[in-house]
């Protein structure tokens, strides 16, 4: 045993200590991130996404537009075909091109939110467009064909078209002109500004807004105001119906030419002014009727506090 022992001993004695190990070093290597323009371009194509883009249409379709916020710019060109590009700034859009209607979209935004872009759309003259979005400002020019733009805080101006234009906001003003057909206009916290009408109807609605009317020649005209004032300028037709209302506002009509018509007057602590010698009908004194000419279109005018004016306007 003891001899054992002395033989371990020796061999502890002659044998090299282990040198400690040494820890592998760590190597960090740092890749840069590439550009954010870079980045959002590579999800976009990705995606199949676009900012910029141009495709041939056919007589018969129509195109439709949403965009959450920003804004909508459509103009007419002798082309059949549909240009559509945003800025590289913008929120990319997607297309689906269909049969009868042509759908552009904008895409959620780069932090995950609603999509915000600047769309700027070139069409056929023909083309029907319908846009829509929340904040957005929406504008058209040149178009022969129907138009229809809704949005809730953002303006709309419709410079030409034909058939059925209508136009809705929450918070924005709007102002048609140089259009043939049928107009239905609607707006709470804005005014609406009428040039150049002509058509079969024209419906016109507005709580805290101004309407005015220039130019504007329709059978039928109904135009409503709650806090603004209304004029009108233009000829009565002796088949028209003509109703313009407003409880704080002023009523204004520029009449051309020698107007054929029976036309009632309601008001509560307003005044009635006429360019033509008037004869009033009935004993109450806060509805009055009289006829101008033969009294065979219809004229309601109604406003509780403001003044009436009946004006000898001129055809320009």
């Amino acid at each position: 045993m003891l001899t054992m022992i002395a033989a371990l001993a020796l061999l502890l004695q002659t044998t090299p200590p282990t040198p400690p190990t040494r820890p592998t070093p760590r190597i960090k290597v740092h890749a840069p991130e590439a550009p954010r323009s870079w980045r959002t371009r590579a999800r976009d194509e990705a995606e199949g996404l676009l900012h910029d883009t141009t495709f041939a249409v056919r007589q018969g379709q129509r195109l439709e537009v949403d965009n959450f916020s920003g804004s909508i710019t459509v103009t007419a060109w002798n082309d059949d075909r549909v240009r559509i590009s945003a800025p590289s700034s913008s929120d990319a859009f997607s297309v689906d091109i269909g049969s009868i209607t042509v759908h552009v979209s904008t895409q959620a935004g780069r932090h995950g939110g609603p999509g915000d872009s600047e769309l700027t759309i070139q069409v056929p003259t023909w083309m029907e467009l319908e846009m829509s979005g929340n904040e957005v400002n929406i504008e058209t020019r040149g178009t022969r064909a129907a138009v229809k733009a809704n949005t809730v805080q953002g303006y709309v101006t419709i410079d030409g078209g034909e058939g059925s234009i209508e136009a809705t906001s929450v918070e924005g003003d709007l102002t048609i002109s140089n259009v043939k057909g049928r107009v239905d206009l609607s707006t709470v916290e804005g005014g609406v500004d009428l040039r150049n009408i002509s058509g079969t109807g024209l419906e016109i609605e507005t709580v805290d807004g101004d309407i005015a009317m220039v130019g504007v020649a329709s059978t039928n005209i109904s135009a409503n105001s709650v806090g603004g004032n209304i004029s009108w300028g233009g000829a009565v037709s002796p088949t028209g119906t003509y109703r313009f209302s407003t409880h704080d506002g002023d009523l204004r009509l520029g009449i051309v030419g020698e107007p054929d018509a029976t036309v009632s007057v309601e008001t509560f602590d307003g005044s009635l002014e006429s360019d033509w010698p008037v004869t009033l009908h009935g004993t109450n004194q806060r509805k009055m009727t009289f006829t101008l000419g033969s009294g065979r279109a219809r004229v309601e005018l109604s406003s509780f506090d403001g003044t009436i004016s009946l004006k000898r306007g001129t055809s320009r």
